[in-house]
């Protein structure tokens, strides 16, 4: 098997590989956390994690170095490509075995969430995430495929009985950008920010609260995966019965 960078062929760049039996991955972890209420006011929720792993499972894209045949078709090699020896339109086939990554992998990653109670039944909420990865002296078609922003939050405001039994949830998340990698597609997320807003009332009588709302309300539609769809705005209405309702 050979790999091939993108773009015209050059042989020095080849380099061919030798794909071992795939082994189980690795992990130490180091994890810690704490929850508690402070004043009968203020809950806050941290954790925060370490992680180190060897013989990483990844994948990664080989082509190979002769032709070969799958159900009668034929997959031309890097060697046709090489020396113009590929029919019109035919191209180079490409597979992705899964592989363990000689690479030492580390993530690490931070959680905090508070949710503080104002006057009058206000409940102020709010959570921030920060995740990120490191690879040592990666090389240049490593895939790590973890797929998450290095920082999101959440802010919002809420309050069961904002007037009489009517009451609301609104609140604000936003991430950053990251760069999305699998064996479908790679690319980069853009950053994006959504407000969600939501009404509630309960109907006492059947014992089921009513919700209205909108979700993306005012934004811009946003994806958050490569070759994903896009997400627009959502209005819904939802009934939910709750037999304990007094």
């Amino acid at each position: 098997m050979a790999s091939v960078l993108a773009g015209k062929p050059n042989p020095g760049l080849l380099q061919t590989v030798d794909l071992d039996f795939v082994k189980p991955e690795k992990l130490k972890a180091i994890e810690f956390g704490y929850k508690g209420l402070i004043g009968r006011k203020l809950l806050i929720d941290f954790n925060a994690y370490f992680n180190t792993y060897n013989d990483f499972i990844t994948g990664e894209t080989v082509r190979p170095i002769n032709n070969t045949s799958h159900k009668g078709a034929t997959i031309y090699g890097v060697q046709a490509q090489l020396t113009g020896a590929l029919p019109a339109g035919a191209s180079v086939g490409a597979f992705r075995p899964t592989t363990n990554a000689p690479e030492e992998v580390t993530s690490n990653g931070v959680g905090l969430g508070l949710t503080y109670q104002l006057p009058k039944g206000y409940n102020l909420y709010g959570h921030y995430t920060y995740s990120t990865f490191d690879v040592q002296n990666p090389r240049p078609d490593f895939e790590g495929g973890f797929n998450m922003p290095e920082n999101k939050f959440l802010i919002g405001l809420a309050n069961r009985k904002a007037i009489g039994d009517l009451g609301f949830d609104l609140n604000y998340r936003w991430q950053d950008e990251f760069l999305w990698q699998n064996s479908f597609a790679h690319g980069i997320i853009p950053a994006f920010g959504v407000l969600n807003v939501q009404r509630n009332y309960p109907l006492k009588s059947i014992k089921t609260v009513i919700k209205a709302g909108a979700t993306n309300a005012f934004g811009d539609d946003y994806v958050t995966n490569a070759g994903g769809p896009f997400v627009g705005q959502m209005l819904y209405v939802s009934l939910t019965f709750d037999q304990f309702m007094r």
